[in-house]
């Protein structure tokens, strides 16, 4: 799964990477620990080609009449096209959430080790999300796409989300190809970090940096 992330991408890489229209220049802060519910910067196909947003991290349909109460800030690959909750979004609101890392805990309930994932070739993490907007709520959402994990992320965590390369972005935004919801072929860097980023009113560079020895430095 993922519940949470970082983006320390600058406009100027952001804009760059993800080829984007003549957009104003966002003014955009280095974030190490970002959680569900809060804003988080997407990439969308708007009608003269891809746009930003900010949305709030954690879907909202547009049908409903309150904030869901079940966690909707990942949605699992299989079945996106049918449930209720996706299939929608998926058949016409596909977007990309902007990430350069992520988390992920192991070890026993009462004491959690968190990790940070990164790409191992630096490229930033651009995860397959669906995006919907609530006019009775006044909310525009989003989440995040989890498959199965990949042989290097099976050791922490039997799934993961949707890393789509750089070629398979326009196919994303572009239609609902099922066939790009799969485990990410990308080796990761991972190494433990401190605890600190367990209060999600942390947030500083200090969160990823390394505690101990880097994990699994290649495929397995």
């Amino acid at each position: 799964m993922c519940g949470r992330f970082t983006n320390a991408l600058t406009w100027e890489q952001i804009y760059q990477l993800y080829q984007l229209t003549l957009d104003t220049p966002m003014n955009l802060r280095p974030r190490y620990n970002i959680a569900p519910t809060q804003d988080v910067l997407t990439i969308y196909a708007g009608d003269d080609g891809r746009r930003t947003a900010t949305m709030r991290w954690g879907l909202v349909p547009f049908w409903a009449k309150e904030i869901p109460k079940a966690s909707t800030f990942n949605a699992r690959a299989e079945g996106i096209a049918d449930k209720p909750m996706w299939r929608d979004p998926f058949r016409k609101r596909r977007c990309i959430v902007v990430a350069d890392g992520f988390y992920e805990w192991t070890g026993k309930v009462t004491d959690r080790q968190p990790n940070y994932f990164t790409r191992a070739d630096g490229q930033p993490l651009s995860f397959a999300g669906l995006w919907d907007r609530n006019t009775v709520l006044d909310t525009v959402s989003c989440t995040i796409v989890i498959t199965e994990a990949n042989k290097q992320m099976r050791a922490f965590h039997d799934r993961m989300p949707v890393v789509l390369e750089e070629g398979d972005i326009g196919r994303w935004l572009a239609e609902p190809d099922a066939s790009l919801l799969k485990p990410s072929k990308a080796e990761l860097h991972i190494h433990p970090v401190s605890k600190a980023v367990n209060n999600v009113r942390n947030d500083g560079p200090d969160l990823t940096e390394p505690m101990g020895q880097d994990l699994l430095p290649g495929l397995i």
